[in-house]
C-alpha cells in the first residue's frame, strides 16, 4: 500500500467516525502488558491517560520488575460518541528485578 492510500484510508476512517463529543468526554486509554509469548499480563483501563512507560525502562507490574521492550500506541475515536481512544501495548520481558539476578 502506498503512502497517499494510508492517508486516504486515515482520512476517510476519521471522516466517516468524527462527530463532536460531549462536552464533558474525556479521552479513554486502554494499556496492555503483553509479554513475549504473546501473553496478556496485566490490562489497565481508565478515562484520562496513563503514562507510557519507554523501551528500556524498568518498571512494576503487580510488584514484580519487568523490563520494557517495545511500546506500540494506536489512536482513534468512538464511532457512537466521537471520545478519543488510545491504546497502548507494552511488550516487556521478565529479568529486570533482583529475583531474576
Amino acid at each position: 500500500m502506498t503512502a497517499t492510500r494510508i492517508y486516504d484510508a486515515i482520512g476517510a476512517t476519521e471522516d466517516a467516525t468524527w462527530r463532536q463529543p460531549d462536552a464533558d468526554a474525556v479521552p479513554s486509554h486502554a494499556m496492555t502488558f503483553i509479554a513475549p509469548d504473546g501473553t496478556e499480563l496485566v490490562c489497565l483501563d481508565v478515562p484520562g491517560s496513563l503514562p507510557t512507560p519507554r523501551p528500556g525502562e524498568e518498571i512494576r507490574l503487580h510488584d514484580r520488575e519487568v523490563m520494557v521492550d517495545h511500546v506500540t500506541t494506536a489512536y482513534g475515536r468512538d464511532k457512537a460518541t466521537g471520545r478519543v481512544e488510545v491504546i497502548t501495548l507494552v511488550l516487556v520481558t521478565a529479568g529486570a528485578g533482583p529475583e531474576m539476578r
